[in-house]
């Protein structure tokens, strides 16, 4: 399977989720969601943290982290057992340290907030690492 082939197979197979971290700002500062990422990437977005409670009556956000919060690496499973069923695990490690991560908030009224965490790859590297 070709670079090109593998990029459409995993398109189709996961749901990666926009990260405007990966995109191109052609308006300067400006985030333009139509831009083109700077490259194809593969990644799993899992909420983490937060806080929650605060309102315009006066309640106070009061601030929490998930109980069990996923390990992140669905995504890469998906692709491996689907596309390339004889990896490694020796492999598999590999491409779990290869991950790039980074978390952020997406603030909300009145101190009200959620932390995700995000575990993404460049497509190119993945391929490469998977094809070794």
């Amino acid at each position: 399977m070709d670079y090109d082939e593998f990029k459409a197979k995993v398109n189709k197979l996961i749901d990666t989720p926009h990260i405007e971290k990966l995109y191109h700002y052609p308006d300067g500062n400006k985030f333009n969601s139509k831009a083109a990422p700077k490259f194809d990437y593969a990644a799993s977005r899992e909420e983490i943290g937060g806080a929650h409670g605060g309102s315009c009556w006066g309640g106070e956000a009061e601030h929490y982290t998930t109980s069990d919060p996923p390990d992140g690496y669905g995504f890469i499973d998906t692709i491996i057992e689907n596309l390339f069923p004889e990896t490694t695990y020796k492999t598999y490690r590999k491409i779990v340290a290869a991950l790039e991560t980074f978390e952020y908030n997406d603030y909300e009224y009145y101190g009200n907030y959620t932390t995700y965490r995000i575990r993404w790859i460049e497509l190119k590297k993945l391929y490469e690492l998977l094809c070794a």
